[in-house]
């Protein structure tokens, strides 16, 4: 076999030679006027450059899950610092309440993310609307922004909407995430969270209705292995890697769609293990509204602790998860003052 090898390399060398330097032998048969052997297979020609693909949409646009709302509350008076107004009672975390339309709103510039990678090149949300209120106990925040799809799945190249609001642990922390030194405080809400609370669950078989899975061992009930409800015994949970490693994002079931964390500068985001905030977010006719309720005193060393008649600041980031938006790649402000009344 290697001398077999050995000797068609030798004559392909030997053809490639022939034809480099121009030599044109005429056959044995054709000399002798005997009619000419076939024509060999012809040489395969060499191959063209295939040109890039035409981009496509990152993610594939989503519809609205949530019903439209009884009624829709929009802010009557705009102000050019945000003021917390103390009202009787917050009882509850609906964006439409009726205590909304009487509390004063300012109007937040955002800008693209580009002091740190990954860089947003440009700006899809130039502003949101954001609103302050309190009841001596809790602290609630309003936030709407215009976005035209709501997107509340995960994907290959598809990704979420989120809003976050920052606070200072101390006076001098960076709106960019603080510092070594003076750490701030940050609450995030995403739209995959608050689907998983209205909807359920969006697992795999969601995005994908005509996928197969094999079996995985000690689940209940068979093909799509419905989640949380095939996953009931502790032995089944290793197949779900990031609950097991005990990733405090991944959770099967819900209270609250959103999660705090504290910073002390880009890339240092941790998440709390106990979380004090809750919120909810709506969209409807191309417009998200969420708040965030969080107490005003906790017991928590990494909580921005905040008292009625005491001055504080917020800053904002919000993400548009249909223009492939996520981790750095988000429009963000600076700090904006904020007023609580006694």
């Amino acid at each position: 076999m290697n001398t077999m090898r050995k000797l068609t390399g030798v004559a392909t060398v030997a053809l490639l030679l022939g034809v480099a330097c121009g030599k044109k032998e005429m056959p044995a048969a054709a000399a002798k006027g005997e009619q000419a052997a076939p024509a060999g297979p012809a040489l395969i020609p060499a191959p063209q450059p295939v040109p890039d693909p035409e981009p496509a949409s990152p993610t594939v646009p989503s519809s609205a899950w949530q019903p439209a709302p009884a009624q829709v509350v929009e802010a009557a008076t705009k102000v050019e610092k945000l003021k917390a107004p103390k009202v009787a009672k917050l009882e509850s975390d609906d964006p439409n309440g009726a205590w909304w339309k009487d509390t004063p709103y300012i109007d937040v510039a955002m800008m693209p993310q580009q002091m740190a990678m990954p860089f947003l090149e440009k700006a899809t949300i130039t502003n949101l609307r954001a609103q302050v209120a309190h009841d001596g106990e809790k602290l609630a925040v309003r936030v709407t922004w215009e976005d035209a799809t709501p997107d509340g799945n995960v994907d290959t190249s598809r990704f979420a909407d989120a809003v976050a609001i920052e606070f200072p642990l101390k006076g001098d922390s960076p709106a960019t995430m603080g510092s070594k030194d003076s750490p701030v405080q940050i609450v995030q809400w995403k739209g995959i969270w608050q689907k998983d609370i209205d909807v359920g669950f969006q697992d795999v078989q969601d995005l994908h209705p005509n996928f197969w899975s094999d079996l995985y061992w000690f689940t209940e009930g068979g093909h799509p292995h419905k989640i949380p409800q095939a996953f009931k015994k502790k032995e089944s949970l290793q197949w779900l890697v990031a609950l097991s490693a005990g990733n405090p994002v991944a959770l099967l079931q819900r209270s609250t769609p959103v999660a705090e964390y504290a910073a002390v500068g880009w890339g240092t985001l941790t998440h709390q293990h106990s979380s004090a905030s809750t919120g909810r977010g709506l969209w409807h006719a191309g417009k998200w509204s969420v708040v965030f309720i969080r107490p005003l005193k906790t017991d928590d060393a990494q909580d921005a602790q905040l008292a009625a008649g005491q001055p504080t600041k917020l800053a904002f980031a919000v993400w548009d998860g249909g223009k492939g938006q996520v981790g750095g790649r988000k429009h963000w402000s600076g700090w904006n003052d904020v007023e609580l009344a006694p």
